[in-house]
């Protein structure tokens, strides 16, 4: 069983013994507060970032910056020349009304064509601007080549879809653990990424499940925070009736119950720690008073300690409550979402 990253669960790879290979740990980072729980300190890992949320946050060495047609100067061109052919290669005889526009499309293109964000996002410019600046050893890997930037690589998309099928590059996290798998990671690490509602549990949920699937194949360790949604096992056919999201809260349900038990003993401990702490300051105010040798700092050292032990009582009291409250605000959308009884 491979070391566990504290605060973090492993799911084994199957068989790596049959492929040695030198460890090579990779780790995912998204924007999720799961992200802080990533091993930064661990020199032994490699970490790979994606897009604007995950650019100035912690050490990275990779990040992903995957765009769709309309946003690369190459995918604006590509729509505004699949147009003309629509309209016609001959622009002269395009009917009034059209012919002006796409040329207007087309002049905006050019005016920006070094830009590569023609749709104008905003904040956008200023991000494309600083991942130019970046210098190797770091590395910006993109879909297009990013014009000016020394650190740019481009991803091999073609060859990646012809070899795992492109149904399942359903995000920025599915092409970067499948890349880690091409590199021959020993260990995949994914912080910050949770994909447990609407389109991310249907699409980018599956995408990511399915190369990590691979990546355990591939005899890969796999390392996730506790909690996160990634370590879900949504139930198969014919049995998976439920929507997603009642099986997404089921899921924080367990991790809840699991915490509430943990923090429950906690406070059960530092309570008997402080009922132990006020018997022996009565008997220190009591018999033993004119026995033993400067009993009032004694006294003085215990009250202190007790009061400590009270605040930590109540703090993890507080916690205790505040997971309550999340135990039962699951449980009631659960209950929303759960299907009773069979559908059939």
């Amino acid at each position: 069983m491979p070391d566990a990253v504290e605060g973090a669960e492993v799911v084994p790879g199957v068989r790596p013994d049959l492929h040695p290979l030198p460890t090579k740990k990779i780790g995912i980072l998204g924007t999720c507060p799961s992200r802080m729980l990533a091993p930064f300190a661990d020199e032994s890992w490699d970490f790979w970032t994606l897009g604007p949320g995950g650019k100035d946050a912690n050490r990275w060495s990779r990040l992903f910056e995957i765009h769709g047609a309309g946003t690369w100067p190459v995918g604006a061109k590509r729509l505004f020349d699949q147009l003309g052919m629509l309209l016609g290669g001959d622009k002269n005889a395009w009917p009034p009304g059209v012919k002006e526009p796409y040329q207007a499309l087309v002049a905006a293109f050019e005016a920006r064509k070094a830009d590569p964000n023609p749709m104008g996002l905003e904040g956008f410019d200023d991000y494309i601007e600083s991942l130019r600046k970046e210098k190797p050893p770091r590395q910006i890997w993109t879909l297009e080549p990013l014009v000016g930037c020394e650190a740019n690589f481009v991803y091999p998309q073609g060859a990646m879809f012809a070899k795992y099928g492109r149904m399942w590059f359903s995000s920025s996290i599915s092409y970067a653990i499948c890349l880690a798998i091409e590199e021959n990671a020993t260990d995949i690490g994914c912080w910050g990424i949770d994909l447990e509602s609407g389109e991310e549990y249907r699409v980018q949920f599956m995408g990511a499940k399915y190369f990590l699937h691979l990546a355990r194949l591939a005899g890969i360790n796999i390392h996730l925070p506790k909690g996160c949604g990634l370590l879900r096992d949504p139930n198969p056919y014919p049995d998976s009736w439920e929507t997603h999201l009642a099986e997404a809260c089921e899921f924080k349900l367990r991790y809840i119950r699991g915490l509430l038990a943990q923090k429950h003993s906690e406070h059960t401990i530092l309570g008997a720690n402080v009922n132990g702490l006020e018997g022996q300051l009565a008997m220190l105010k009591g018999d033993l008073k004119p026995l033993v040798p400067d009993v009032d700092k004694k006294i003085a050292e215990l009250e202190a300690k007790i009061a400590q032990g009270r605040q930590q009582l109540n703090d993890k009291a507080v916690e205790v409550h505040s997971l309550n409250g999340e135990q039962g605000a699951f449980a009631f959308m659960r209950s929303l979402y759960v299907i009773h009884g069979d559908p059939m």
